[in-house]
């Protein structure tokens, strides 16, 4: 093993005709390479062969501590070389605890995760030094929190296991750091919550009202009288979900990451196989007041093949109706593009509905994975007209002057 060795000088003092002599003495210390300190096997190994450095590293923590105060970068390099000559768990703490008081919450996360996390050696899970406190692993979550990363449900179960905490605790902890200044309204305050649900309560909660509620807010409401999806609209998607930027990969707690907004659909609610209620990823984007108990939430359902273009995409945009409790009402195939097919639509917030039905033509027969196909335009085919009663929240059908485009494979 390949160790870096500083040079230190050690001062000499001897007395002789009462004349103080200093004298001089250049050592060398092996250290360990700051990669390797995250390194189980090697910072053990190391340790075990070089116990005649901790005196050295003791001077250097004390150092860093005397001077953390007027100079933090000073008192984090020291205890960085404390670390390097001897590792123990004191220096990292206190190494996370500097990184988390300069804001540098990701290299604290870093730190943290290797004292609380388990490693695999031979077959045996192990701490690096011994099972996390309680107050560790809070720092821990608090560390993930303030460097946008994403909490799992199975490392929060996992770590109230292993430490005998119960994930309620954890959550209150985590609610009540300083460091967060959680305010109850606020998007950081409901996200927390959710992740620390306890094991099997979070279905219910994620179907309930108050989750509801968090939906809602999510979703644009509709500003204008009349919402409509016009011919641009309809074939119109979201990023796919890997198209991120770069350093747009984070979890940010502060905005709507609302979880659970998929069991609002039509499909979820009603588990209707007609109605195609394989697994998909609903992109809601409107809602829209039609009364106090009557709200209506618009999404899309997208089973394009991937990387088509825009006129080949097929995609249905659905009206689901809730009361202000969070229950199901009613439903309505709003609009769509789907091969020959097109509906366009205009919804009034009083209530009324319209839709416009067009032929789509093609040069070619369609087939849904036939790109070597060419759009030539559609023909209007008529009409179809909805009322939705605000009382009841229900869909009421008006005669159509269309019956030759169906819907019922959408």
């Amino acid at each position: 093993m390949k160790y870096f060795f500083p040079y230190l000088i050690l001062w000499l003092i001897g007395f002789s005709s009462c004349k103080e002599k200093i004298r001089y003495e250049i050592i060398q210390v092996p250290s360990l390479p700051l990669n390797d300190l995250y390194t189980p096997s090697l910072m053990h190994q190391f340790v075990a062969d070089h116990a005649n450095n901790e005196s050295v590293a003791v001077s250097y923590f004390e150092k860093a501590q005397s001077l953390y105060a007027e100079n933090p970068q000073k008192g984090i390099y020291l205890v960085q070389r404390a670390l390097t000559i001897y590792p123990k768990k004191v220096y990292y703490e206190t190494l996370a605890r500097y990184f988390m008081d300069q804001k540098k919450y990701d290299d604290a996360r870093m730190v943290l995760q290797y004292l609380v996390e388990q490693y695999v050696d031979n077959g045996n899970r192990l701490y690096v030094f011994d099972k996390p406190s309680k107050d560790l692993v809070v720092d821990y979550y608090t560390s993930k929190v303030l460097s946008g990363i994403y909490i799992d449900s199975y490392e929060i179960a996992s770590f109230s296991k292993e430490t005998n905490v119960p994930i309620s605790e954890y959550r209150d902890l985590l609610l009540n750091s300083k460091l967060l200044s959680v305010e109850k309204d606020s998007w950081l305050y409901k996200n927390i919550r959710y992740l620390f649900l306890e094991d099997g309560s979070s279905k219910e909660y994620l179907k309930g009202e108050e989750n509801f509620k968090n939906v809602l807010a999510s979703i644009p409401e509709v500003q204008s009288s009349l919402y409509s999806i016009d011919e641009d609209r309809v074939a119109a998607v979201r990023k796919n979900l890997d198209d991120f930027e770069e350093g747009d990969r984070s979890f940010n707690y502060n905005l709507p990451n609302v979880h659970g907004a998929e069991l609002f659909t039509y499909e979820s609610q009603s588990q209707d196989e007609s109605e195609g209620s394989g697994y998909f990823v609903p992109h809601f984007t409107e809602r829209i007041q039609f009364s106090p108990n009557c709200i209506g939430l618009v999404y899309s359902k997208d089973s394009s093949v991937s990387g088509c273009p825009k006129e080949m995409r097929e995609i249905v945009h659905v009206l689901v109706l809730y009361n202000s409790n969070g229950l199901l009402q009613d439903h309505l195939r709003a609009a769509w593009q789907v091969g020959d097919r097109l509906a366009l639509v205009e919804i009034n917030t009083k209530g009324t509905i319209k839709q416009e039905m067009y032929k789509r033509n093609w040069e070619k027969p369609y087939a849904k994975d036939d790109e070597d196909n060419h759009y030539n335009g559609k023909d209007y085919s008529g009409t179809q007209s909805y009322r939705i009663d605000i009382k009841t929240c229900k869909v009421k059908q008006d005669e159509a002057d269309i019956v030759e485009i169906g819907k019922s494979d959408l």
